[in-house]
């Protein structure tokens, strides 16, 4: 509807603030000169970005070598469990790909492939398509699906964003739309970062296979001492700024071994600002290992 078709203006419009470029996905043209640059909807990834990218961020390694390293982090997973394949995924965008390729002379050389610069945000391009169109599996899918947000880092779909109007519960938002395409389209949460719910008044943010309950509002971008703001704007600040995505995904994420198998969770806001904050980082981490294992003592961290 028009308020739905306003909020994605307004998202599209701060995530250009934020250092993302925008682009409809709606009329996409594939294709390595296509629109976004794939060749076929069914991929997740815009895997000629990718290549693009890759080749920027690791200007020693030979091509043939990139190629490998894409292959690697684009490869089918649907025969894992869900979690799995995500945090397969997480390793190989945090620690890189080893690719060994052939040498003129017949011997083999290793080379670590870098998928994401993790220090220097500036590096990686950033790319915010609106009406992204994915194609299920066929043996899994009822067709085609179109989030209303996704956001790329050199290609690899890593925010998820759906709206709703404002009327609308924005619970709805997760038992309408993402509970349905992560059982039609399951290869666009392989990759995914985090998950980002809106009416606007009333934003949510979530792990990938996160339940509702899990899912929390981010009303704070510096410090917990600001007035908490129920804004979309705010949770983008706070989540999508390129500094901030990929320390969120780099270092609070974890996935925790349970009873019922694996789970990934994501700090909520206020275990982000307490550790990001040097008043009392430090008293937070005299745990000794690090900035993870800070929050996972809150119960039923999403």
């Amino acid at each position: 509807g028009q308020n739905e078709d306003a909020l994605e203006q307004a998202v599209l419009e701060r995530l250009g603030e934020l250092g993302w470029e925008t682009i409809s996905g709606l009329d996409e043209e594939l294709g390595a000169d296509g629109t976004l640059g794939r060749d076929s909807e069914s991929e997740p990834v815009l895997t000629y970005r990718l290549r693009d990218a890759l080749a920027e961020l690791n200007p020693d390694v030979p091509g043939g070598a990139l190629d490998l390293a894409v292959d690697e982090l684009c490869q089918p997973r649907s025969g894992m469990d869900k979690v799995r394949a995500n945090r397969a995924v997480w390793d190989l965008l945090r620690e890189g790909a080893r690719v060994t390729v052939p040498n003129d002379d017949g011997s083999d050389e290793t080379f670590r492939v870098r998928f994401v610069d993790w220090d220097d945000p500036g590096a990686n391009q950033w790319l915010a398509v609106s009406q992204f169109w994915m194609d299920g599996l066929p043996a899994e899918s009822e067709g085609r699906k179109r989030p209303d947000v996704i956001g790329f880092v050199n290609g690899i779909p890593l925010l998820f964003v759906e709206l709703k109007a404002p009327h609308v519960n924005v619970k709805e938002a997760y038992t309408k739309n993402v509970t349905d395409y992560r059982a039609q389209i399951p290869a666009l949460f392989w990759f995914n970062g985090l998950l980002l719910l809106s009416n606007g008044p009333d934003t949510k943010i979530g792990s990938t296979h996160a339940t509702w309950e899990h899912f929390a509002e981010w009303k704070k971008v510096h410090d917990e001492s600001e007035p908490g703001q129920l804004s979309l704007d705010v949770a983008l600040e706070a989540i999508a700024g390129p500094a901030r995505l990929l320390d969120i995904v780099e270092n609070f994420t974890a996935f925790i071994e349970m009873p019922g198998g694996l789970v990934k969770a994501v700090a909520k806001n206020h275990q982000y600002l307490g550790v990001n904050n040097p008043l009392n980082a430090y008293q937070e981490l005299e745990g000794g290992d690090g900035r993870l294992g800070v929050f996972w003592h809150t119960q039923g961290s999403g």
